[in-house]
């Protein structure tokens, strides 16, 4: 269990988020969905670990907000990258394709922001909010494609807070400002 925004005025959790979640049953996610807690899912430890992982659709019926997340390196995946093409991957050959391209794609943005109580300040491009943006090359994939099945050389620019951390050495130098700016 791990919390969102961390509790009100009586102490109480606002919000909760349940780690892999493959040990619950219909009722107890219909009480999940009821609470407004949600789910993070980390699809390639579970199935290493234990031959399965939640049943995501399920979850997503009941209206439970699902975000994917890796678990420990040992069993899961190094990255959040592999994790995402892990659960693109159980989505096609073993869910028929339940969730669309943009949904996996939030899973890993606005999802896991809100999960984590930081909806208000990340997971999506809004004004207001702080410049965390990854761009990936999108001459070989386009829409929601060029991120899930981006390898490490497609990631183009990453800023957080509007700062380059990483990318392509020519668009990060097309960033920094010129002489006399």
């Amino acid at each position: 269990l791990s919390g969102g925004d961390a509790s009100n005025v009586d102490g109480v959790v606002d919000s909760a988020a349940f780690i892999h979640g493959i040990g619950l049953r219909t009722g107890d996610i219909s009480l999940m969905a009821g609470d407004g807690a949600g789910l993070i899912w980390s699809p390639r430890s579970n199935v290493y670990l234990y031959g399965f992982t939640a049943e995501v659709g399920l979850y997503d019926r009941l209206g439970v907000l699902i975000a994917l997340g890796t678990d420990w390196t040992p069993s899961g995946s190094m990255n959040l990258q592999r994790e995402l093409q892990c659960a693109d991957y159980l989505n096609h050959a073993h869910y028929n394709s339940y969730f669309t391209d943009r949904h996996l794609v939030e899973m890993v943005t606005q999802n896991a922001a809100e999960l984590l109580g930081f909806g208000d300040y990340l997971g999506s491009l809004v004004v207001g909010k702080e410049a965390d943006i990854a761009i990936f090359d999108g001459r070989n994939n386009i829409g929601y494609r060029a991120v899930i099945d981006a390898q490490q050389s497609d990631v183009l620019l990453v800023l957080r807070s509007g700062t380059a951390l990483y990318g392509d050495v020519a668009v990060i130098d097309a960033l920094a400002p010129s002489d006399g700016c």
